[in-house]
Order: C-alpha cells, then structure tokens, then sequence
C-alpha cells in the first residue's frame, strides 16, 4: 500500500506489464495466385479466451505483389483505461490514464523489430533500392498461432469510467511505406478452475458495539460466482434484548473504483436484492 503524507501527493509507480506467451506458429501459403490487392485479418477458433488457457486462431494474409518485407509481426496487448471527466463552472476537462498490463510481441515471417535509429536508416536505404528486407512472394498466406494470457492479466471489463481490454495486433512492416494493421479483441473471461473460492465471512460489529447495533455474523460457502452460478450463504443474530427487525435484506453490488491524475471515483451499482 502506498500512503500519503499530509499536504503530499504520492503516485505510486506503474506495475511491470506481466509476460505474455506465443506457444507455437505454423506458416503456410495457401495459394500461389495472387489476389487484387492486400489484405490482412484475424480470425479466433472460439468466442470466449480463458484466462490461462490457451487462445488458438489464425492471420489471414492475402499479397497482391512480390515485394521486400521486414516482417509479419503480432502483439498480445493488454491495458487498463480510465477516463475521468470533471466538470467546474461552465468547463469540462477529461483526465485519461492508462497502465499496462500485459505486452507481448512475436515475428511470424522476417526479421525481428528494429529500433527508431535502424528504421530511418533502412527507409533510406530502401528508397534507393537497399536496405534489410525478406521477399515475400505474391499469394494468399495462412499462419496459425496459439497465445496463452496469464491469469495475472485479469478479465475483459468495461465500466463506468474504467475498462480492462484485450486485443491481438497484426502488422505488416513495410519498407518506405505506410505498414498494413489490423486488431482483434480478445474477450477474456475467467476459465474454469478459477471459478470457485473458499468460504469467507464477515462480522458487522465487535462486543463493544452491542450497545447501539445488535452483532451479525454473515458468510458465503465455497461455490461457483459465475453469472448464473450458485451462491450458499447464511447470517447469525444476536438480540441480547429481544430487538425487534423490521427486516433483513441481503444485496449484491458490483463496485468500480477509478482514479485517473488526481481524480477518483466511485460507483456502486446493485445487481441482486432479497
């Protein structure tokens, strides 16, 4: 925890993006013919990534003209975006903010990624007919891959102000000319194993308290928080004096907390009331 001293400020430092893992490649062209004009997409064998497990899709990459490439690249990217906007007076000022979870790069096709100094220096060079480039013939290219995002990533979530999201990013770095992109984003959800906790409870109140609030004792027993899932609990009382309740309720909120530059905020939002 970081704590503030009095009249002081304290950011605490952004955590270190968590490693991500390509398990494996497989590069294949398709077809020999080659098609109008380029084209680059993503395509995910399944709705719903799992956390931990692996994610398995394939680049579809469609190449009108033989040409020098540096290489075809992909990017697991994560990141927690905040998006806070304060109102004073007749003004409006948006405050952003994004942390970094996760980023992990993999060349499918070429060479590695250079650095800013190499690529001015190569994009000379290929605009006189030089530089480091591969050949990548004209044709139709498949390239099937397998991701597994670590749990420490976090599942997708969009809120109020805050979302969590996961995307996969293709590229095409092409010497001398604008790269072709593309994005998909992948919808991370808990996977399976992660679904069930211990049992835990809580009190509302110690014996030194019994004069205003009668004591409660509330605890939810080991199960499955899905949506959907099933949720056992109980709660205890204790009425020294015989009070009389007028009623017992038992809510469930979802909470966000968002901070973004030296603004918070708060909203609880309640889902299940009984």
């Amino acid at each position: 925890p970081f704590e503030s001293p009095p009249g002081e400020e304290v950011i605490p430092p952004a955590p270190r993006p968590t490693p991500g893992a390509f398990r494996s490649f497989q590069w294949d062209r398709t077809s020999t013919a080659p098609p109008a004009r380029p084209s680059l997409r993503l395509h995910l064998d399944s709705e719903a990534c799992p956390l931990g497990g692996a994610v398995r899709g394939a680049l579809l990459l469609d190449w009108p003209k033989t040409s020098g490439i540096r290489g075809v690249r992909l990017i697991l990217r994560s990141e927690e975006r905040t998006e806070i906007v304060v109102t004073r007076s007749m003004t409006h000022s948006t405050w952003r903010e994004r942390c970094p979870i996760l980023e992990e790069p993999a060349t499918l096709f070429g060479m590695a990624p250079a650095s800013a100094w190499e690529n001015v220096k190569s994009a000379v060079q290929s605009a006189v007919g030089g530089g480091p480039f591969v050949t990548l013939e004209a044709g139709s290219y498949r390239a099937r891959f397998e991701i597994v995002v670590p749990p420490a990533a976090g599942p997708s979530y969009r809120g109020i102000w805050t979302r969590v999201a996961h995307a996969l990013e293709a590229s095409i770095d092409i010497p001398a000319a604008p790269d072709l992109r593309t994005s998909l984003e992948l919808p991370m959800v808990l996977a399976e194993e992660s679904l069930r906790f211990t049992a835990r409870e809580a009190n509302s109140a110690r014996i030194a308290d019994w004069g205003s609030h009668p004591p409660m004792r509330f605890w939810v027993e080991a199960g499955d928080d899905r949506a959907g899932g099933g949720l056992r609990g109980g709660f205890w009382i204790l009425t020294p004096r015989g009070e009389v309740l007028r009623s017992l309720a038992v809510t469930l909120v979802e909470r966000e907390e968002a901070r973004a530059g030296f603004f918070t905020r708060e909203q609880e939002t309640e889902l299940v009331r009984q």
